[in-house]
């Protein structure tokens, strides 16, 4: 969701604190050369494609009890409990941060993660807590500035070993100076943060493992420099969008390699040069000391454009009802100024993650289990799946309205289920 943010928000934030300071279509299969069908599935603003709303946890609204213009619900993880019919949800929640400093309302954009339950397959959802709320605190990195950390794309992963459950999150975290839009977000900031509970609903109380990029900032501290661990992650500058899953008795973790070039004075992305990379950990009882190896890409830019993209962003592993490895990708079309345009989600099937590798049809092709797009919203992604939910692939819709201004995120079952 990083990308979407700061294309937008600017003149949005500018309009938003002048009010607080006045306030205070059905699917279709189609064959491929196996016996495997692609699922195309349009999610548009229908009954066919229905807004997924929590229970407990109402979208943000301002103090004068507005919608708030920077609003909704992004990034889910869906999960079945292993030891119960219960489907466990986690999601970036969206809003802003209003603050009095020196008599002006200055506002800052808001992210953090939530935790969401539902015993009824998915038709509904109840909140449970803020995982990592987005708090006030002070930079680590180059500066000593006051603002808020910012938490968005979160995977759950239980983790069964001798009948016995365990559960991980892994999320990515920023630091945001007060009153900075998104796209001013600290680049020495970024980090993934993985801890691990007996229930979801522990999770965010126990202590972190802190995996970091080249650019991280010492400050933040490191338990591990993911790209110290292999020659080809050399390239990284920043890892993100992050997806966990147990496959056997190990724990796979696969992250988005961004590549940066600063030749020119000016940090510019180079998406010929990014992937998806994959590791994997055996599993303790101390997420700070995780034998993390990495084990190659799993996709890179010859598969972005086979699926029609530039990138493949936000990645969700997860079985199909027939048991199989599936990893849903969101290709995105365009990359500048920080933002990037998302084209719905493509549901591939994974041959093996060890070594990493796609499987593909006879004729050299991808294997695509479904394509869902949706053609009336802006941009579209960020999907997650479970096989025994009826929601189907949750696929994330967002709306743009630079007028108002607007940005709203809203998660959809699509029903679709690879």
């Amino acid at each position: 969701m990083t990308s979407q943010i700061a294309h937008h928000l600017r003149s949005g934030l500018t309009l938003l604190a002048t009010l607080l300071l006045f306030s205070c279509g059905g699917a279709s299969p189609a064959a491929t050369d196996t016996n495997v069908q692609t699922i195309h599935f349009d999610c548009t603003d229908s009954p066919s494609c229905p807004a997924i709303s929590v229970a407990g946890d109402p979208l943000y609204v301002l103090p004068n009890g507005a919608d708030s213009p920077f609003r909704g619900l992004a990034d889910p993880s869906m999960r079945k409990d292993p030891d119960s019919a219960r489907l466990w949800l986690s999601y970036s929640y969206v809003g802003v941060h209003a603050d009095l400093v020196n008599t002006s309302v200055v506002i800052t954009p808001s992210v953090e993660i939530h935790l969401a339950h539902s015993d009824d397959r998915g038709k509904t959802w109840s909140y449970d807590k803020a995982i990592w709320p987005s708090i006030l605190g002070t930079d680590q990195g180059a500066t000593s500035d006051v603002g808020y950390s910012i938490h968005e794309v979160s995977t759950l992963a239980p983790f069964t070993l001798n009948n016995v459950t365990q559960w991980f999150a892994l999320h990515l975290r920023y630091f945001l100076k007060q009153g900075d839009p998104i796209d001013l977000r600290k680049g020495d900031s970024f980090q993934h943060r993985l801890t691990q509970a007996n229930t979801p609903t522990q999770l965010g109380n126990n202590p972190e493992a802190i995996l970091t990029n080249p650019l991280t900032a010492p400050g933040w501290g490191s338990d591990l420099e993911l790209s110290t661990l292999s020659p080809e992650l050399s390239k990284c500058s920043v890892f993100s969008e992050p997806s966990l899953h147990q496959v056997d008795d190990k724990l796979y973790f696969i992250t988005e390699c961004l590549v940066l070039d600063v030749s020119s004075g000016t940090a510019v992305r180079v998406p010929s040069e990014e992937f998806n990379a994959v590791f994997v950990t055996d599993v303790g009882n101390d997420v700070t000391q995780f034998n993390w190896q990495y084990l190659g890409k799993i996709t890179d830019s010859s598969v972005a454009a086979e699926l029609g993209g530039i990138i493949l962003t936000q990645v969700d592993m997860a079985r199909g009802r027939d048991g199989k490895l599936l990893l849903i990708v969101t290709p995105a079309t365009q990359i500048g100024d920080a933002t990037s345009s998302h084209e719905g989600c493509r549901v591939l099937q994974i041959d093996s993650l060890n070594p990493p590798r796609l499987a593909r049809n006879p004729d050299g092709s991808l294997i695509v289990r479904a394509d869902i797009r949706s053609s009336d919203s802006d941009s579209s992604g960020l999907c997650t799946y479970d096989p025994d939910s009826d929601t189907g692939v949750i696929l994330v819709r967002t709306h743009v309205d630079l007028t108002i201004p607007e940005l709203v995120w809203s998660m959809h079952a699509t029903g679709v289920q690879p």
